[in-house]
């Protein structure tokens, strides 16, 4: 298990970059604040959904991450180990700009718990940190290097990007050998990329041909390993054991839980997983009936017309309905009607009930994209009903007993079973229907 926590802010926005991260005001980041929402955002998914197992590594994303006053740091790496019970041998990783290192702060930093540090060098030569927007030179570098070692911070990592603007093989492999000079524990070694709706997309810079690139990734990769650097994944070196574990959590498909704007998480229970985005909140009740503030008995009876339902709350900046749709559809079969695995009745049916029009057409849309992949996988006609939440009815909540049943009983009767079929397989960069769930052992 692993927690990743976004900051957002950065001094500058790279071209290149295309993640959540946003230039900080002038008057500063509310970096106080913005901890205690983090705080809450990570007790709201502690509580719905405990940890089987004991977080083994803490990664503060961004952004730039080393902006935070490393006393917010501090409270942050406390709360977080008392709510998550986190290892005390975790692997705790900041992420840091060499043009926001202050003198001494490395050992604030590693006061407060960090343990390893990813700096993010990407070149060596000046001239092409400025083409790429970069706001340091290779002597701030070079500084931080020294306030790592100053502060004994033995485990960390250096960024460097090739293929970049007007760079052969030659500059390449000195900026390899001057980050092979610096000593670090571990080396990430990557291509520069040209991402959408970032400013290099709308306005790309020459970058060397295909033939140039891969013969700077294998001049590369040949040198790394001739100084002790193992490749384990496809652009990251380690000597030793300083392998990131955080990021091997990643590639071997292991849970992590992810806070911050942007930030999403991924959580197995039973045959099911678990993926967590920008939902504001959710409450069971029941709706789509006839009679009004139905029990839970009364629902069950059949006699009231309602169907079980789950009301979601969310920000559409930071997760959208198509999303929500995927979670919904790939959560459950909804091809049997009246009933869910053995449980049969209306108050078991499969429904949408959307608050607006623009709603509505997401749903039926995807309902017939889902009803495609399904088809070709062999399954029958979804019985999903979906119609107006005003011409459905009230949503009623169901009893507090039911609010928050998974968070109360992590290992309770959740799910009657699911078709794994991917939604939309070509979002997913699929060419056929994908079954979804467990590996099979």
């Amino acid at each position: 298990m692993a927690i990743y926590v976004h900051v957002p802010w950065c001094v500058r926005k790279c071209p290149y970059c295309d993640f959540n991260s946003h230039v900080a005001p002038a008057e500063g980041a509310p970096f106080d604040d913005y901890a205690t929402a983090l705080l809450a955002d990570l007790e709201l998914e502690l509580g719905r959904r405990p940890p089987a197992v004991t977080p083994g590594t803490l990664f503060f994303g961004g952004g730039t991450p080393s902006l935070l006053p490393p006393e917010v740091l501090a409270r942050l790496v406390e709360h977080i180990r008392a709510l998550s019970g986190l290892a005390r041998d975790a692997e705790i990783t900041l992420e840091a700009n060499p043009g926001t290192i202050e003198r001494g702060r490395f050992a604030d930093y590693a006061a407060a718990g960090v343990n390893r540090v990813s700096l993010g060098a990407q070149s060596f030569d000046d001239g092409l940190l400025r083409r790429i927007g970069r706001i340091h030179s290779a002597a701030e570098t070079l500084r931080a290097v020294d306030e790592l070692a100053a502060a004994g911070v033995e485990n960390y990592n250096l960024d460097l990007m090739y293929g970049l603007p007007g760079q052969d093989e030659r500059g390449a492999l000195a900026d390899l050998e001057q980050a092979i000079a610096c000593g670090p524990a571990h080396v990430s070694w990557y291509e520069l990329t040209l991402e959408p709706g970032t400013a290099f997309y709308r306005r790309p810079p020459r970058l060397p041909g295909e033939d140039a690139l891969v013969g700077m990734e294998a001049a590369g990769r040949a040198r790394l390993a001739a100084a002790g650097y193992q490749r384990y994944e496809v652009s990251a070196y380690a000597r030793g054991t300083a392998q990131c574990r955080h990021n091997l959590g990643y590639w071997t498909y292991g849970d992590y839980i992810g806070i911050g704007p942007g930030a999403h998480g991924k959580r197995t229970h039973q045959n099911s997983i678990w993926r967590t985005e920008r939902v504001h909140t959710t409450a069971v009740g029941y709706a789509g009936g006839f009679t009004p503030n139905p029990t839970y008995e009364e629902t069950c009876s059949g006699s009231t017309g309602h169907t079980e339902a789950v009301l979601v709350v969310w920000d559409p900046a930071k997760v959208s309905l198509d999303r929500i749709l995927q979670t919904f559809w790939e959560g459950h079969d909804p091809t049997q009607g009246m009933r869910q695995g053995n449980d049969i009745g209306t108050q078991y049916r499969s429904a949408v009930y959307p608050t607006t029009d623009a709603q509505l057409a997401a749903a039926e849309d995807s309902r017939a994209r889902y009803q495609q992949a399904l088809k070709e996988a062999g399954f029958g006609e979804i019985s999903t009903e979906i119609r107006p939440a005003a011409e459905a009815g009230p949503f009623y909540y169901a009893e507090d007993y039911h609010q928050g049943y998974l968070a109360k009983n992590p290992w309770g009767y959740c799910n009657h079973g699911f078709c794994q079929v991917a939604y939309d397989p070509a979002a997913h960069g699929q060419d056929a229907p994908t079954r979804v769930g467990l590996p099979e052992a």
